[in-house]
């Protein structure tokens, strides 16, 4: 099921997420977790890799002066400035360049071979696939995302959560919370009895 935390806005009739996103994928066929497009993403590549280059360049002065103090010469007065600098550009531009590389991700259940199978779908086409078998893989759970843009307080998500530790969330079309908790227990209930047919 498409599903991003921004993908999700109020209604203005009700007030309440509104979600204009949707797909075909639904439990018990598969769980869809949803990621911007490209075209979305790119900024952060861009602003991600200024951050850190700038922060790299920091990192090469605080090297630089440190092998300065070595041979004799004082520290300059804004080296522990420069070595701030370094950490938080470097740490704010990866993090930046990371949200780029997030994936989006597709579990489809294959009731045939009683495997599930994850895809992984990266920026320019790259693609991984997983196969876990139904045997392994943990009954999903219903839990409360509390999430403080929502009047509601947060949402109901059911959450598959693969034998390498991966979890994908899925958060029903419902907008009232009772139904939004009820379609997410079918689910789980749907999924927890394809596994152990």
């Amino acid at each position: 099921m498409k599903i991003f935390r921004s993908a999700i806005k109020a209604s203005p009739e009700t007030g309440r997420p509104k979600r204009f996103w949707k797909t075909p994928i639904q439990p018990p066929i598969g769980i869809e977790q949803w990621a911007f497009p490209l075209l979305i993403r790119l900024p952060f590549l861009i602003v991600g890799s200024g951050f850190f280059l700038l922060g790299i360049y920091a990192c090469l002065h605080v090297i630089w002066a440190l092998i300065d103090a070595m041979i004799g010469v004082a520290l300059p007065k804004g080296f522990l400035f420069g070595v701030a600098i370094s950490v938080v550009f470097t740490g704010l531009g990866a993090m930046a360049m990371w949200v780029f590389f997030i994936p989006a991700k597709v579990v489809i259940f294959n009731t045939s071979q009683k495997t599930a199978e994850l895809t992984q779908r990266y920026p320019f086409g790259i693609k991984l696939y997983r196969v876990y078998k139904f045997c392994d893989i943990q009954a999903p759970e219903v839990s409360w995302h509390r999430d403080a843009e929502y009047m509601d307080g947060g949402f109901w998500e059911l959450i598959l959560t693969l034998p390498d530790g991966r979890s994908i969330p899925c958060v029903p079309n419902a907008l009232n919370l009772s139904e939004q908790k009820e379609q997410a227990e079918q689910w789980r209930d749907s999924i927890i009895e394809l596994l152990n047919a």
